[in-house]
């Protein structure tokens, strides 16, 4: 400080005031430039946080679609949309198991017997008057020590 007034000491009154006026302009100058950059700022921290939203938005969708091509397909529910979904209450009275006991031992019991499936009658026997061909294929491979344990007869019609 005492540097600055012993260089400006030996001016005179209207060079102290040029001085002075010169230092009030920039000191407007100043002023002006920081509330710029203030609003600036201000600006710049709007657009950041709407990126940060759209960011973390892109995330949550990214999310969900991983789990719609990647997840099991019984687990396609977010638990986002409906909150209560995931929450199982375990406060359970003494008063309302019993109830729960009751109702259970409560329930009507009978036995039902299921309707057995309708066989298919299959297909008419072949009239008696077209003449058949039996045909016996037995297996190429020795069969002396083997049982037989059944066969199975088809019947085909010769059609042109």
């Amino acid at each position: 400080m005492e540097l600055l007034l012993k260089q400006y000491e030996n001016h005179s009154k209207n060079q102290l005031l040029a001085v002075a006026s010169d230092l009030i302009i920039e000191k407007e100058k100043l002023e002006l430039k920081t509330s710029q950059l203030e609003s600036k700022t201000s600006q710049l921290e709007l657009k950041a946080s709407q990126l940060e939203s759209q960011v973390s938005y892109l995330k949550f969708q990214l999310e969900q679609f991983k789990r719609m091509i990647f997840g099991s397909k019984s687990e396609r529910f977010l638990a986002a949309h409906n909150p209560q979904q995931l929450q199982i209450p375990f406060d359970i009275d003494a008063q309302e198991l019993e109830q729960a006991v009751e109702l259970v031992v409560e329930q009507i019991a009978y036995e039902r017997t299921k309707n057995k499936a309708k066989e298919h009658p299959g297909r008419l026997a072949l009239p008696s008057h077209l003449p058949v061909n039996e045909i016996i294929i037995e297996p190429s491979e020795d069969i002396s020590g083997m049982k037989w344990i059944g066969n199975e007869i088809t019947d085909e019609l010769e059609y042109i």
